[in-house]
C-alpha cells in the first residue's frame, strides 16, 4: 500500500517503512524509519503548535514509554528506562519500611516490581541489573535482607515463567 502526503511533493510513501511504527497516547515509536520521513509525516499529521521531539540517543538506541530499546545484531533488545535515575537529586519511589504503612504491603510490592522488571527485560543481564538496582534501593530504605530474600523466593515460585524465559542464558 502507498499513500500520498502533501509535504512530499506528491511522492508516494511506501507503508512498509511504517510497518513497526507504534503509538501510545503521545509517544510514537518508529524503528528503522528514516528521520526525514518521520519528520515529514509528523509535520503533515500534527499541528504546528505541537512539537514532536526525538528521543533517540543515537542510531541504535531510543527510549519509548519506560523502555530503553536498542538494535543489536539486527535484533531488538530492551530493558527498563527510568529518566529519574539521571536526575541530580534523590527520588523516593518506594516507601521506607520505617514509615507509617503496613510492612506486609511494603514487602509485597517487591513481587509486582520484579514482575514488571522481568516483563520489561529482553535478556537475563538486563533483568538482573534492574532487579539489583531495585533491591539495593529497598535495602537502603531499611527493608530487611532476609525478608526481601523470602519475597524474591516467593516471586520465583509463583511466577516461574518470568524467570524460565531467561533459562537459555544459564
Amino acid at each position: 500500500k502507498k499513500f500520498v502526503i502533501d509535504n512530499l511533493d506528491n511522492e508516494d510513501v511506501d507503508v512498509k517503512y511504517l510497518k513497526y511504527c507504534k503509538r501510545y497516547i503521545d509517544d510514537l515509536f518508529t524503528p528503522d524509519t528514516d528521520d526525514t520521513l518521520c519528520k515529514t509525516l509528523t509535520d503533515s499529521i500534527y499541528p504546528e503548535c505541537l512539537q514532536v521531539l526525538s528521543t533517540n540517543n543515537n542510531e541504535i538506541s531510543s527510549s519509548f514509554l519506560d523502555l530503553d530499546v536498542k538494535v543489536i545484531n539486527e535484533k531488538f533488545e530492551w530493558h527498563l528506562y527510568d529518566k529519574r535515575r539521571s536526575f541530580p537529586f534523590k527520588v523516593v519511589s518506594f516507601p521506607n519500611i520505617k514509615s507509617n504503612i503496613p510492612q506486609k504491603q511494603s514487602y509485597n510490592l517487591i513481587i509486582g516490581e520484579l514482575y514488571r522488571i522481568a516483563k520489561s527485560s529482553s535478556k537475563l543481564d538486563y533483568f538482573l541489573a534492574d532487579s539489583n538496582l531495585f533491591i539495593n534501593k529497598l535495602i537502603k530504605q531499611n527493608y530487611k535482607v532476609n525478608k526481601v530474600r523470602k519475597v524474591i523466593n516467593r516471586f520465583i515460585n509463583i511466577r516461574p515463567a518470568c524467570i524460565n524465559r531467561f533459562w537459555h542464558n544459564f
